[in-house]
């Protein structure tokens, strides 16, 4: 694009923010139609399916009308500010909604949180690190869900951690991921999605592990993160608990692919014990488990292998790992005769028989299917054990 195409392209961009305004504050519905012209499809209009041009433009407009004060609307504002604040696809529809939501929040309290917000907008660390600190005041300041003169929600909190999360530089991100760690059970029990997504997000990246290495904290981050998962899950009820792991599962899977992130994170689980999740638990694991097959390194896909296995053992009820067991023994012994599951190899099989024996498998294993669990090569497993077991301990 010529430097003159783009001059022309900001003129007449900051031609029509001028002309929205002026049919804002004169309520004129050429507004609409200025709108209109510059969108490809109606959906557009309600920030469905806008391509970034489209949404600088309708960023425009929403401070626009933001600032007339409509009581009707703030919900609505509220949440499309939300949904664009840390909007990754450009800089300038991020800097209008955090125009527009300076706009709505004019408390003392939100002083600190614009900095933050702002500052991280810069890509360089020595410019974001010494405002860092002020995560803690605003933590300090923050409530679950209501919001006073003297309280942040935490529906807004969160975008400053899922910001530093998403931050192109490497060491704001692992800061953030550590600072995560110590935010209150009772914020996240409110809503932990977000966050949760954001932290898996930041952990699929390989490159935040050989930062941690090197300021040695990598044992104590995975360790903290399975005690940051742990608390999460107890701070609710029950079923608040099942939910809270079954959402984790999910979002594994979405967010995590690369041999590295899935080795790591899998020695995180171990220092987490989840309740029991009793419907559709293979379904919910095979994705997760299908990644670790495609490992191509072989010691690391043992290990990770195990660590999965040991954490959906804790996941399932008896009789879903059960199931689960008997999935991969049809696999490696080509029971099934349709396998959408990369095949283990003897050592590998060898490894999940062990951690099956271990979990209590064999007290469990009724007559019907145990001419096909004597079928495991347990001599292979016990001619490696002292090999397997140093894999299990690691």
């Amino acid at each position: 694009m010529s430097r003159k195409h783009l001059e022309e392209r900001q003129g007449s961009k900051y031609d029509l923010l001028s002309r929205m305004r002026a049919a804002v504050e004169q309520k004129n519905s050429d507004l609409v139609t200025e709108i209109c012209k510059h969108c490809s499809e109606t959906e557009a209009l309600l920030f469905d399916n806008a391509i970034v041009d489209e949404m600088e433009t309708m960023v425009s407009a929403l401070f626009t009308i933001t600032r007339r004060a409509l009581p009707d609307l703030t919900d609505r504002i509220e949440k499309i500010i939300h949904r664009f604040i840390c909007y990754g696809q450009s800089q300038f529809v991020r800097k209008a909604a955090l125009c527009a939501l300076q706009e709505m929040k004019t408390g003392t309290v939100w002083k600190d949180y614009f900095i933050l917000m702002d500052v991280l907008q810069e890509s360089q660390f020595h410019l974001v690190e010494p405002v860092l600190p002020i995560f803690n005041r605003i933590l300090c300041k923050c409530e679950a869900t209501m919001e006073n003169d003297n309280s942040l929600p935490w529906f807004w909190v969160q975008l400053l951690f899922v910001r530093a999360l998403d931050h192109p530089n490497g060491w704001i991100r692992v800061w953030a991921a550590q600072k995560v760690f110590s935010i209150d059970a009772a914020l996240l029990k409110a809503d932990y999605s977000i966050i949760l997504s954001s932290v898996l997000a930041a952990l699929g990246n390989s490159n935040i592990y050989w930062r941690l290495i090197e300021d040695a904290k990598l044992n104590s981050f995975i360790q903290d993160f399975g005690s940051f998962l742990e608390r999460i899950a107890s701070a609710g009820s029950g079923d608040d608990e099942k939910n809270f792991f079954k959402t984790f599962v999910l979002l594994l899977s979405v967010h995590v692919s690369s041999s590295t992130s899935l080795f790591f994170v899998s020695c995180s689980l171990q220092f987490c014990m989840p309740a029991p999740i009793y419907n559709n638990c293979l379904a919910l694991c095979r994705p997760v488990l299908s990644a670790v097959a495609r490992m191509p390194y072989l010691p690391l896909r043992i290990c990770t292998t195990a660590n999965f296995l040991k954490f959906f053992f804790k996941l399932a009820d008896r009789v879903c790992y059960f199931i689960i067991s008997f999935y991969y023994i049809s696999v490696v012994t080509n029971q099934k005769k349709k396998v959408d599951f990369p095949n283990f190899s003897e050592f590998e099989f060898a490894t999940i028989s062990m951690i099956i024996s271990r979990t209590g498998m064999k007290h469990i294993v009724s007559r019907r299917y145990c001419q096909n669990y004597r079928k495991i090569n347990m001599d292979f497993c016990y001619k490696n054990f002292s090999t397997i077991q140093l894999l299990l301990k690691h």
